[in-house]
């Protein structure tokens, strides 16, 4: 920790930028989390052309498979959809949480050298760098491995801790292709955890050192009466269900934890579907697909806490006295 310094000062890598339920609600769970602990947290305000809006117009006049200019030219054409086509009240909404809840600020920032230059200036300046969580490990089709999600940065980063936070690959394995690549990223590692018990598989056969499994952020906060208290009343007995590509199965486990209260009901974020299960009309996915869905039905709230709970205590080493109630949440960093 800088000797300057008496609050630990620790800069987010993840998808915090995406118009997206779930992207916003993990990185809301984990800064509040880290806040709540004492600490001084903000995001690093990375957001690559290639997350979401496909790449750069650049990027199809470089060499690569016809397969990754196609998928650039769709993600580019579903950006240029949802500017000019989506729910222009939603996406607001998106912002205003952003630079409100989250306290997004500061200038974009695009490639990975204009992130090494942050992280070297005296605002770039931070006692631990946290990526995750989010599927931000996992490599997209048309660009592939994004070294800054694996906390990379040729400049050294003043000398940061690094610790990865519940991140996701996405799947339950890593093409191989990848593999040498990632091994090199996850050796600069001081703390390594993963979301996914195949996530935790993946990175301990790469690293070759212990790694920690750990619940999404969203479990990880648990109380959210804070955000809670400046939304409009709902009444009683709702439960908020996230899906993603589709809600078969989770729209059955909804219905059924809602019998007690009565019919599986509730709001809903877009147009008015047949039956009781409602559904995002414009879903888009944190990653760059638009297939995510977002649903509430009427039911009991799901317990997440004991989970939590079962999870390996561990401790980082930055301000151990401030940080120590922290132990069973963060990964362990090496000694």
């Amino acid at each position: 920790m800088s000797k300057s310094a008496t609050i630990p000062r620790i800069g987010i890598f993840t998808y915090h930028f995406s118009d997206n339920f779930g992207a916003l609600m993990q990185a809301y769970g984990l800064r509040k989390w880290l806040m709540d602990q004492g600490c001084e947290v903000e995001f690093v305000n990375y957001h690559p052309e290639h997350v979401e809006a496909g790449g750069s117009i650049a990027d199809l006049l470089k060499s690569g498979s016809l397969k990754s200019k196609a998928k650039i030219v769709y993600l580019k054409l579903s950006a240029v959809q949802r500017k000019l086509f989506g729910n222009r009240d939603q996406i607001e909404m998106f912002h205003r949480f952003q630079s409100g809840a989250l306290g997004v600020s500061g200038p974009v920032l695009r490639t990975a050298e204009e992130v090494d230059a942050f992280l070297a200036s005296p605002a770039g300046r931070f006692d631990m760098l946290i990526c995750g969580s989010d599927q931000i490990w996992a490599p997209s089709q048309q660009y592939g491995i994004d070294p800054v999600y694996y906390l990379d940065f040729p400049g050294g980063a003043q000398g940061a801790r690094r610790i990865s936070y519940a991140p996701s690959f996405g799947r339950a394995t890593l093409d191989p292709a990848y593999e040498t690549e990632v091994a090199g990223y996850l050796a600069g590692f001081d703390g390594l955890s993963a979301r996914e018990k195949s996530g935790v598989e993946v990175v301990e056969a790469l690293a070759q050192r212990p790694t920690a499994w750990v619940p999404d952020p969203t479990i990880l906060l648990g109380d959210y009466s804070g955000l809670a208290a400046g939304a409009a009343d709902v009444g009683e007995g709702h439960v908020f269900c996230y899906a993603l590509r589709t809600g078969q199965g989770i729209r059955e486990v909804a219905a059924m934890a809602g019998e007690p209260s009565g019919p599986a009901e509730g709001l809903r974020f877009g147009r008015r579907r047949t039956g009781e299960w409602r559904e995002n009309a414009r879903p888009t996915g944190s990653a760059g697909s638009p297939r995510s869905r977002n649903a509430c039905c009427r039911g009991r709230q799901g317990a997440g806490l004991p989970f939590f709970r079962r999870q390996r205590r561990t401790v980082f080493r930055i301000s151990r006295s401030r940080l120590s109630a922290a132990a069973p949440a963060i990964v362990a960093a090496s000694k």
